[in-house]
């Protein structure tokens, strides 16, 4: 089908006709497009990384390539979702997706516009566009909580989640002003850099695939969710660990960074166990990439909680350690957990792939291997060994490995992108 004026309402009401797809699957295409482009960014800038320069323009356009355009995007539309599904709603047509993606789109391409032309006022513009696409994201989610038929411990921190995510646009948006109009000068150094890095990556990003994860790993697995103290606490703890991060950078205070990686630790350790003990109940009759995925969220949980330890016990300092953290979250944890997550729940693939057969979205998550593509394997090593390597590697200060590290996770992405786009054609195709 060629995309003409007359083609493009006939592949909007194909679109709507498929079981499950709603407005929101637009972010999650975006966001798998944005990915490989991200990730070759990425192999581009790794070796400033390695060698200390965090704060060039090349390193903060591709970190916002990786924040907004592949992890936020995916999120936004997964929400869109999942969290009505979480709280016990039906709803297939959500009236502000569109708009929150015209903005969220439009945003980040102005915003790269700045930092890749150095003009601090396209950075505050497209900041703001986002931040209004936060809150819209705020709205939806306040709403379906009002509404809700049920609400399990997980819901919580979702919205708290969403609620990290306004306040870290908040902050961003603050520093692109002050860049362009200079009025407090601290907030353009690490303090700001600090809060700005707290908020969206353990506020947002941790609290959002803890909380989902914990909803959606028994369903997975088979295994009983983990009790409400427990996943209240591993919350508190996550929580309690980012405002002592937003503390010690407002403060310049050592002694409280220390004390937030420790909080820190803790919460990564006992989030570890309880992934563990979820994925030893899981079904043994195929192999599973879903699970494959989680297994190494699981080792790079670990391997966080160790580099918290490190920098807690005085043996890591400065700003190498949490710049590595960083690495490793955005392009290891998160990137794995999404990566996994769309071969099972998306519309992309599970939800029209077996709605399709007559199956109820309660009996697709607990099939054995529903889908195991060999380039999905592919991806998988690729973007595992890259993705923790690179961070080791710039945790070392070694650039020409972090550059090799970064080449085989951007393998990983481009060949990952491509699996999941080919199924675009069931949209696209005549058939």
């Amino acid at each position: 089908m060629r995309l003409t004026s007359a083609a493009v309402p006939a592949l909007s009401a194909r679109w709507r006709a498929l079981p499950g797809m709603t407005p929101g699957v637009a972010f999650m295409v975006v966001g798998v497009a944005v990915f490989p482009v991200a990730a070759l960014g990425l192999a581009l800038v790794a070796h400033r990384l390695a060698a200390g320069a965090y704060r060039s323009y090349p390193v903060l356009a591709v970190n916002h390539l990786f924040t907004l355009g592949w992890g936020t995007f995916v999120a936004l539309g997964a929400l869109h979702q999942l969290f009505p599904a979480m709280v016990g709603l039906t709803r297939r047509r959500d009236p502000v997706a569109g708009v929150q993606m015209a903005l969220a789109v439009a945003g980040l391409l102005v915003l790269l516009a700045g930092f890749l032309t150095r003009r601090p006022p396209f950075i505050a513009l497209g900041g703001s566009a986002v931040w209004t696409a936060a809150l819209l994201a705020l709205w939806v989610v306040g709403t379906q909580a009002r509404g809700r038929r049920r609400w399990p411990p997980s819901a919580t921190g979702v919205v708290l989640a969403v609620l990290s995510l306004v306040m870290a646009t908040s902050w961003g948006v603050l520093m692109g002003l002050n860049w362009t109009w200079p009025f407090w000068p601290r907030l353009l150094r690490w303090a700001g850099l600090g809060v700005h890095a707290a908020l969206g990556l353990g506020g947002w990003f941790g609290q959002l695939v803890v909380s989902v994860s914990y909803y959606l790993l028994p369903r997975f697995t088979g295994a009983a969710t983990p009790s409400p103290r427990r996943v209240a606490l591993v919350l508190t703890l996550l929580n309690g660990g980012v405002l002592l991060l937003v503390g010690a950078a407002l403060t310049a205070s050592a002694r409280l960074a220390r004390l937030a990686a420790a909080v820190l630790a803790i919460a990564a350790l006992l989030y570890a166990r309880d992934v563990h003990r979820m994925l030893q109940r899981t079904r043994r009759e195929a192999p599973d990439l879903t699970t494959h995925h989680w297994w190494v969220i699981w080792g790079q949980t670990l391997l966080l909680a160790a580099l918290a330890v490190a920098f807690a016990a005085g043996v890591l300092s400065g700003p190498r350690a949490g710049v590595a953290a960083v690495v490793l979250i955005l392009a290891g944890w998160i990137t794995m957990a999404i990566t996994g997550q769309l071969y099972k729940v998306t519309p992309f693939l599970m939800w029209y792939y077996r709605f399709a057969r007559g199956l109820s979205p309660w009996e697709v998550p607990r099939l054995p291997a529903p889908y195991y593509p060999r380039t999905g394997v592919v991806a998988f090593a690729l973007m595992a060994a890259g993705s923790t390597a690179l961070g080791l590697a710039v945790a070392a200060g070694l650039p020409a490995a972090a550059t090799g590290a970064s080449l085989l996770l951007a393998a990983g992405a481009v060949t990952f992108a491509g699996l999941m786009m080919s199924w675009l054609r069931v949209v696209v195709g005549s058939r």
